[in-house]
């Protein structure tokens, strides 16, 4: 017999091994191909920003929980930064603008 015949053989008896086996452990159907995806829209900026600001020894400034004004590019740091920049108060801003001087 030759060894490729033999590996495709082992590959389908394991397949349909696990497919028995799987079956009787979990019932549900498996999904192989799900994919996932991300971006700034499925993420709470405020609770985002209150944990890293604990985790960072800081006491978090209380805001409401409010959606995001800021319209998704695509690429979460610059949402990130846009997120950030739109809710800056004006003495964040004369604070920044002293820091560049």
């Amino acid at each position: 017999m030759k060894v490729d015949v033999f590996k495709k053989l082992i590959k389908e008896a394991v397949r349909e091994v696990l497919r028995e086996e799987l079956s009787q452990v979990n019932p549900t159907q498996i999904q192989e191909n799900r994919t996932m995806s991300f971006t700034t829209q499925d993420v709470d900026m405020v609770a985002y920003r209150q944990n890293l600001a604990a985790n960072m020894g800081l006491t978090p400034p209380s805001q409401p929980n409010v959606k995001s004004k800021v319209q998704s590019t695509g690429n979460p740091y610059l949402d990130i930064i846009a997120e950030t920049a739109s809710t800056m108060t004006s003495q964040d801003l004369a604070a920044m603008r002293q820091y560049n001087e």
